[in-house]
């Protein structure tokens, strides 16, 4: 064999078989969430060529791709308040009300590979997130037992053009075990912090029902 030129392959039954090598002591509880992001055209991502992801697209941390749509079962979602971004530079002391907005924070299972997400939803795309969660609340059926689709819908307004978030229901899951391995992953995910974007002033859970809002492209608050 020519050591310089031959290579031997990497046995793939090995390196799933010692997957966690190394990392035996770290849990899920020790790792943040990855992020799912909603590009804009102001967006900070990489794709792992070292291209931007396109705008409109999702973005996903820890894979570092980004799809025009994601098929995912949602696990939970609490209502945070965070700090606009124009406020972002104030003085803790200066800062009133009108400097905080309420997001939404889901945590997700991608259907392309199980993996786990936390996506926030604000501004003018909460519309679409309480009319999805009015819809599943008054079925009196666990959020986790929908199929969702993650899409985007281009915004026209006076204050620029950007993205939101679209939540297609794409109805019950049929698979009671689908159902079990998603409460236990809900479990698993609950008390895991998320990977640090953003400054959260106050977490709640979000169990009250909110009257169906109709979508609108207003001149509100920006959803990023």
């Amino acid at each position: 064999m020519d050591k310089k030129t031959d290579l031997v392959k990497v046995d793939d039954k090995w390196l799933a078989e010692n997957a966690r090598l190394g990392t035996e002591d770290i849990t899920a509880a020790d790792l943040p969430i990855p992020r799912l992001k909603l590009i804009q055209k102001t967006s900070d991502a990489t794709l792992t060529d070292g291209t931007a992801p396109k705008m409109g697209t999702f973005f996903y941390s820890a894979m570092q791709d980004a799809m025009a749509q994601v098929e995912c079962t949602l696990l939970s979602v609490k209502k945070a308040r965070k700090i606009v971004f124009n406020s972002k530079n104030k003085p803790t002391s200066q800062l009133t009300d009108e400097d905080y907005e309420d997001v939404f924070m889901f945590i997700g299972i991608r259907d392309l590979d199980e993996q786990p997400f936390l996506f926030d939803v604000r501004g003018s795309a909460l519309s679409a997130a309480k009319n999805f969660l009015a819809t599943v609340i008054a079925s009196k059926k666990p959020l986790l037992h929908f199929k969702v689709k993650l899409e985007s819908r281009y915004i026209e307004s006076q204050k620029g053009n950007y993205y939101v978030v679209v939540f297609r229901n794409l109805g019950e899951q049929t698979d009671t075990a689908h159902d079990t391995a998603m409460m236990a992953l809900t479990t698993k995910y609950s008390g895991v912090k998320a990977e640090e974007e953003e400054e959260i002033t106050k977490i709640e859970d979000l169990t009250e029902t909110q009257a169906p809002e109709k979508p609108q492209a207003d001149d509100g608050d920006l959803p990023f």
